[in-house]
């Protein structure tokens, strides 16, 4: 898979974030799988809409969910 691969237009806010979407780009760089890239991405996609909605800055939760995205998406 390559970069110009991506869904972005499946997962807006992914594609809003820099962080988020430099983690997906990385994943996918390192050859994660299609489908994979879609699961986590998507994730991604909805814990960024949860975290605005909980108007939560994505400092304060980053830490504690980035290895459970890593477990969950590797």
């Amino acid at each position: 898979m390559d970069l110009k691969d991506a869904r972005w237009d499946c997962h807006p806010a992914v594609d809003g974030q820099s962080g988020a979407r430099l983690w997906i780009e990385t994943q996918v760089l390192l050859g994660m799988a299609p489908n994979t890239e879609d699961g986590c991405a998507q994730g991604v996609h909805d814990f960024v809409i949860f975290r605005e909605g909980a108007r939560m800055l994505v400092t304060e939760v980053a830490g504690a969910c980035h290895f459970r995205f890593s477990a969950t998406c590797a």
